[in-house]
């Protein structure tokens, strides 16, 4: 919501991917959306779908100005959803290889984990205690 005022504010707009659409996107039905609790200086959301056999898009905001600009989602492909690990990472699992993969918020790969069980297939938020495989 918009502070006192009670007024709802978007902030971004997923699109569509299909024959039906225009633009290219995270598709039409995103299974997990994830806040990132983390970063008090700008928002940051990850939606993921099984799009393409699973992708994410990171979209990042302004915190303190409404009508400030969306960033173009930055996207990829993972297994399952995607989850924030710090005020700057994130960590989305590697439908190929399946590897943990941290990435900052420019999308850049930062370190790859082997998971401790090879038949991982989503990780999960588990607080800011740990994670959830």
């Amino acid at each position: 919501t918009g502070g006192a005022s009670g007024v709802d504010v978007p902030i971004a707009s997923l699109r569509r991917v299909g024959q039906q659409a225009q633009t290219d996107g995270i598709g039409s039905a995103p299974r997990f959306l994830s806040y990132n609790q983390h970063n008090p200086s700008e928002g940051n959301v990850l939606v993921c779908s099984e799009t393409d056999g699973g992708t994410y898009e990171l979209v990042t905001f302004s915190l303190t100005n409404a009508s400030g600009s969306v960033t173009d989602g930055k996207r990829g492909s993972c297994m399952g959803p995607a989850i924030f690990l710090g005020r700057n990472r994130f960590a989305v699992l590697d439908r190929h290889q399946r590897q943990i993969v941290i990435k900052n918020l420019n999308n850049e790969t930062t370190k790859r984990v082997q998971p401790p069980y090879p038949n991982v297939d989503a990780l999960l938020d588990g607080g800011t205690a740990g994670r959830i495989l």
